[in-house]
């Protein structure tokens, strides 16, 4: 508790920072797990903007975080790269 903070505002300016704060390490992790998950598949190549909007990102740090909690399998991951015909042929 930041009890020596008198303000609302002040308070919720210290959250927002450690909330950023967290946001960019979850970031840097989840490039970190994908830079060596396509590494360890042979894609290094990949479009990154690409591949999220095909596991439905808007953004590629929407992709690393999610990367970063776990909310993507490795098995996800690699089916994204297939090629589209090879994807609606295995469905």
């Amino acid at each position: 508790n930041a009890g020596f903070v008198t303000t609302n505002h002040a308070r919720g300016k210290i959250r927002r920072w450690f909330a950023n704060l967290a946001q960019e390490e979850s970031i840097a992790t989840g490039k970190a797990l994908l830079h060596k998950e396509l590494q360890r598949l042979g894609q290094t190549s990949v479009n990154l903007e690409n591949l999220a909007a095909k596991l439905n990102f808007a953004k590629t740090d929407d992709l690393f975080i999610a990367l970063t909690r776990a909310d993507i399998s490795s098995t996800q991951l690699k089916e994204s790269l297939l090629p589209e015909e090879l994807y609606s042929a295995n469905s």
